[in-house]
């Protein structure tokens, strides 16, 4: 039976790459973002930051704005303000619980019997590129067709912001691959798909 809930890594897996925020701060390929690099966004009030800015930078657009790991949304479903802030606690409260519907789109769209790291991999994964996108990805096709060799280059395919390809996107792609690998390597694999997978994840690593 496979999982349904991301592990204890899974969840620090979630922490350490969005990073924890106690302020709101715009999107990063956000209008606002791009005119105003190297502010303390996140970590001062977004007002503080904006009053110091230029009018015509000020007005630009932040949106969605985020708050504590990476939501964009409280937790009934408003969105995140620029005015908003939280505690470090109320971000740990809030996190087991906006992580649920990227656990339920993994857990419901994937056909086949996953392990944890594999779980894990798939839902931080869909935590970052959204429930929708992932549920519809190639990436789920090709696992769903029992193809898991071919599922896992697919996490090189979303390394991309705004058309660009995004050196933060690609870090985190990485981490979820060689998360993902780790539960490939855990399966039952016949001797010649191991080795062939093992020669493949050591040439991905040089």
């Amino acid at each position: 039976m496979s999982p349904d809930q991301l592990s204890d890594a899974g969840l620090q897996g979630v922490r350490d790459s969005e990073a924890l925020r106690l302020y709101a701060y715009p999107d990063p390929a956000s209008p606002l973002h791009k005119a105003a690099p190297g502010q303390p966004w996140g970590f001062k009030p977004a007002q503080e930051i904006l009053n110091n800015l230029p009018v015509a930078v000020q007005i630009k657009s932040g949106k969605p704005w985020t708050l504590a790991y990476g939501m964009t949304e409280h937790t009934d479903g408003r969105p995140i303000l620029s005015r908003d802030s939280c505690t470090r606690e109320e971000a740990e409260a809030w996190l087991r619980i906006i992580v649920a519907p990227y656990e339920r789109a993994v857990a419901e769209s994937v056909q086949i019997p996953l392990n944890q790291p594999m779980f894990d991999a798939l839902t931080n994964m869909a935590y970052n590129i959204g429930a929708h996108a992932f549920r519809t990805s190639t990436l789920v096709r090709r696992l769903n067709a029992g193809q898991i060799i071919e599922a896992q280059a697919q996490f090189d395919e979303w390394v991309n912001a705004q058309g660009a390809r995004n050196n933060g996107l690609v870090k985190r792609r990485n981490l979820e691959q060689a998360w993902f690998n780790e539960g490939i390597l855990a399966l039952p694999l016949d001797p010649a798909t191991r080795a062939s997978f093992e020669k493949l994840v050591r040439e991905m690593d040089r």
